[in-house]
């Protein structure tokens, strides 16, 4: 046999029509870790807007009849923060709740 080492005269002795997507690729993990990054920040963008979406939430209140109201809290809001939005709604009515926490 005859070593080529000049790239004319050199044929190349593999089957262009087998299936090669099985052997590792430099080209393809690239492309494969792009996109991987690119849905990551998708998702995570996604579970962001998620997470700053608004609730509204409604509650009632008893002082001899029942009274519905409701308030719009973003959504991962503590029970605290919920309580004290409620406080300051209800202490136009109630001046008493002014001087109170939401503890």
């Amino acid at each position: 046999e005859e070593d080529c080492y000049d790239s004319v005269t050199c044929v190349s002795k593999k089957d262009p029509t087998v299936n090669t997507s099985f052997l590792p690729d430099k080209k393809r993990k690239m492309e494969q870790e792009e996109r991987k990054r690119k849905l990551e920040k998708e998702w995570k963008d996604t579970q962001e807007w998620i997470r700053k979406e608004n609730l509204e939430i409604t509650y009632s209140y008893w002082d001899g009849s029942g009274h519905r109201r409701s308030c719009t809290i973003e959504k991962g809001a503590t029970v605290g923060e919920f309580l004290e939005k409620v406080r300051q709604d209800l202490s136009v009515d109630f001046k008493e709740l002014s001087q109170v926490s939401a503890d």
